[in-house]
């Protein structure tokens, strides 16, 4: 199942890059502040977002993205130092409106699409507790952020997003679903040019 995901990502960058002047690429890096639907003795757990990512213009207006993201989501026990924290590799697709002239410095934008996420670690307080959780999770983002140029052929890509998971998390909470707020920053370069 993870190399089907993985191939189709790379297939839509593939064919995405037969207009290779309006398609960019880079790294990206940020934080997740996540928890757990239905957990009651929980807050919300910090953690790391990092990969990659790729932005296609379709037109002025409307792009697509698409990302690969090591993230770290889960939720900390009320007053208590324990913690349970699920590693995710995440790829959202999303569509993408942005405001503002081709050639403005600053570009703010809106987004909005589904997201599959794979699980690759599962710890409760440092005891590895993956067999307890579904290796597979889906749902939604959205959120708005702003690309900045810092130079002809660099550009700086800040992105604020609420995720909503839309499938449980493990059978033993079966109303327990991911979501997480975060703030990822990355710079792209342009293929092609």
């Amino acid at each position: 199942m993870y190399r089907i995901i993985i191939s189709t990502v790379f297939l839509l960058i593939a064919c995405l890059s037969v207009n290779a002047q309006s398609l960019s690429i880079g790294p990206m890096i940020g934080a997740n502040s996540s928890s757990i639907s239905e957990t009651t003795e929980g807050e919300r757990l910090t953690g790391l977002s990092a990969g990659i990512f790729a932005n296609y213009s379709v037109n002025e207006k409307i792009g697509l993205n698409v990302k690969a993201l090591f993230s770290q989501m889960g939720i900390a026990l009320t007053n208590s130092e324990e913690s349970l924290r699920l590693n995710y590799i995440q790829i959202p697709l999303t569509g993408v409106y942005f405001f503002g002239q081709t050639g403005d410095k600053f570009r703010p934008k809106v987004f909005l699409g589904p997201y599959v996420g794979f699980l690759m670690g599962a710890k409760d307080n440092d005891i590895d507790v993956k067999n307890r959780y579904k290796s597979l999770d889906f749902g939604a983002q959205l959120g708005l952020g702003f690309n900045y140029s810092l130079k002809e052929s660099l550009w700086l890509n800040v992105d604020a997003g609420y995720t909503a998971g839309l499938a449980n998390v493990s059978d033993l909470r079966p109303d327990g679903k991911n979501n997480a707020i975060s703030l990822n920053v990355g710079l792209s370069f342009p293929i092609g040019r």
